[in-house]
């Protein structure tokens, strides 16, 4: 077990090395954005959210009973004390919550290792083994504060030489009650105790709980509405979840995913190679007692169930564990005060830098290929009236649009989980998700809608629905509205869905 640096050298070594660390790290999100990137999914609404100014049930057609205005408080919280002290734009705001999610998963844990640059070199590998755990990183969603909080966790465990059980149960119950307040999803910290009782943990894991028990707790309490908050997170999964027969009808994310085989490679090297690092640098001697490695292949093995048991808990996981053991190997090779050692890290952070913000395959600029519409004085009469409704065939269409008319007085049919939506329309939406068959779905819709509500789709031509006429609002999207829409406009006297309050 490697003694604390005493000298001089040394020391001015890990202070450069630190600041390398946290500086390649702000640099990712902020190259990325640079290139024109901005995520498409609920970033978008959670920003909107902020501008808009009304809950989620007066954006949202929800079925009967549902307000889903009790999960993520805090990031809600956050970015409107952003725009507060900030005065930022729709766009600038956007660009924040990428950069501050990015960091919430790295920021709280790259000062946990004794060489935090075997963080960077995990998280490198990791890109390039797979592109999607950087990108679903770099969402601007707040599910990276739940990431960052169990890496957190796993990387206190893996380091008890360094931190006393009361850091370590104090650091716990702080990074828990932080998600938990962001996120909301509590549950994910059942995991680590999973792991530690797996692996025989059984004091770490009543310590674990003696800790994040009272996390959660705290963080639901800052929420405002404690037991709402546990009741939704856990009621929003199993319904997103238990109601689909296909996979095909599934958020993306929560559908199966298909792991890569260089992980258990990657896996069964760095085993082989801890027969190199001498014992005194190794203070974990079994690995099959490792709780971090084994909650990654728990959930590597989950992930072809639902891809986001790896992407979410697997991935911290899988970093927590590979920083590990290669900081193992780091210390082994011998003290930081050297110019090669310095060099080397220098090569790393810049390596991580390159590969995180290439654009391969347009992934970060090919968002800036698909706009939205924007409701303009010249084009209003295309958009619903006031309390009527967009029916939507993707949520994507719900994000853009949202994000970019967030003070439209109208609501969404599909906003950000199908499962949310009211009974009757849900199944027309199944219906077209398992055949496809997108003129069936938009008669059905045509069929019920309003004079003040509009169809909203992904189409660069005019789909032939009787009693609709179209228009191209903007590249790629048009809007249907009722023929004799005009004649028949009235004020509301009843909602113009069966979901209005």
């Amino acid at each position: 077990m490697e003694t604390p640096p005493v000298g001089r050298a040394d020391r001015i070594a890990g202070l450069f090395i630190l600041f390398l660390v946290l500086a390649s790290l702000v640099a990712i999100p902020l190259l990325v954005l640079s290139q024109g990137y901005s995520p498409v999914d609920d970033a978008n609404r959670h920003v909107a959210k902020v501008f808009a100014d009304r809950p989620w049930d007066r954006i949202v057609v929800f079925r009967p009973g549902l307000r889903h205005d009790h999960t993520h408080v805090g990031w809600d919280a956050i970015l409107r004390l952003a725009r507060a002290t900030l005065a930022p734009t729709k766009e600038e705001l956007l660009e924040f919550s990428v950069v501050a999610s990015f960091l919430l998963v790295f920021l709280p844990a790259v000062f946990l290792p004794a060489r935090p640059e075997a963080l960077l070199a995990a998280f490198l590998w990791l890109i390039l083994v797979e592109g999607t755990p950087l990108s679903r990183l770099l969402y601007g969603r707040p599910f990276a504060a739940t990431m960052g909080a169990l890496l957190v966790i796993l990387l206190l465990h893996a380091n008890t030489d360094r931190f006393s059980r009361r850091t370590t149960g104090v650091l716990t119950f702080a990074v828990v009650a932080a998600a938990t307040w962001i996120h909301s999803s509590w549950f994910f910290f059942l995991f680590p105790a999973l792991a530690f009782l797996a692996t025989g943990r059984w004091r770490t894991a009543l310590d674990y709980a003696a800790a994040a028990v009272p996390g959660i707790l705290a963080g639901a309490i800052l929420s405002g509405a404690p037991l709402a908050v546990l009741a939704e997170a856990v009621s929003h999964q199993s319904q997103a979840l238990g109601e689909n027969l296909f996979t095909c009808m599934l958020v993306k994310e929560f559908q199966p995913n298909d792991p890569l085989p260089l992980y258990p490679l990657t896996v069964f090297v760095l085993l082989a190679a801890r027969a190199r690092v001498p014992p005194e640098h190794r203070p974990q001697a079994d690995p099959l007692t490792d709780p971090a490695l084994v909650l990654a292949i728990a959930c590597y093995a989950l992930g072809f169930r639902v891809g986001r048991f790896w992407y979410d808990i697997g991935v911290p996981a899988f970093l927590a564990w590979m920083t590990t053991e290669i900081g193992d190997h780091l210390r082994a090779a011998g003290p930081r005060g050297t110019v090669r050692y310095a060099a080397a890290v220098t090569v790393l952070c810049a390596g991580l830098v390159l590969a995180g913000t290439a654009d391969s395959s347009e992934r970060y600029s090919k968002t800036l290929k698909q706009p939205y519409p924007v409701r303009t004085p010249e084009n209003a009469d295309w958009f619903p009236d006031r309390d009527g409704t967009f029916y939507n065939l993707s949520m994507r269409l719900f994000y853009g649009t949202f994000f970019h008319n967030p003070t439209g007085d109208w609501r969404y049919l599909l906003g950000f989980e199908p499962a949310m939506m009211p009974a009757e329309e849900r199944a027309i939406l199944d219906r077209y998700l398992w055949n496809n068959r997108q003129d069936e779905i938009l008669h059905t819709w045509a069929a019920e809608m309003r004079p003040g509500d509009r169809l909203l789709i992904f189409t660069p031509y005019v789909v032939p629905v009787p009693g609709i006429e179209w228009k191209t609002v903007c590249e790629g999207v048009s809007i249907g509205r009722p023929v004799g829409w005009r004649a028949a406009r009235e004020p509301p006297a009843t909602p113009s869905h069966p979901g209005h309050p």
